[in-house]
């Protein structure tokens, strides 16, 4: 959406007295004030500019962050090791040698991957959503539950 102000007073607009609503924004700090493009989400919120564009339209009842689990955050850095090692594998001398003979010979070689497919998947279990402690930057996504003003 091009105004997420837009988006949240246009929700306190269609919903009843008392209607409840959850609204949540990646973290702009963690992902693209990062440098990560996400195609889903153009525009994303720090914390503090999230809650004082919410608190104009609804009364916040909660908040919530969402991050990865540290189990998810030792498989990724785990997945970066490989590829690395992968990369420089790939790197040595006798590796570039051996896939130019293959190659003049016709014996085309692809090395199997460290992963299987199904690795990339990303599992409910490796991200916590839980009540909001602290604003830090590590949080993925920050969630405001609200009631119409």
């Amino acid at each position: 959406m091009d105004s997420p102000e837009e988006f949240i007073k246009e929700a306190n607009l269609v919903l009843n007295a008392g209607g409840t609503f959850i609204c949540s924004t990646p973290n702009k700090k963690r992902l693209s004030g990062a440098g990560h493009v996400n195609p889903f989400h153009p525009n994303e919120l720090e914390y503090e500019e999230f809650k004082k564009i919410f608190q104009k339209y609804f009364i916040i009842k909660e908040e919530y962050q969402q991050s990865e689990s540290i189990n998810y955050f030792r498989y990724q850095e785990l997945k970066c090791l490989i590829s690395k090692s992968e990369n420089r594998n790939n790197a040595f001398l006798f590796q570039r040698f051996e896939r130019f003979v293959r190659k003049l010979f016709g014996k085309t070689f692809v090395p199997e991957s460290y992963f299987h497919p199904d690795l990339d998947c990303l599992y409910s279990e490796d991200m916590n959503i839980e009540p909001l402690q602290r604003t830090e930057n590590w949080h993925k996504t920050y969630i405001i539950v609200g009631t119409v003003l």
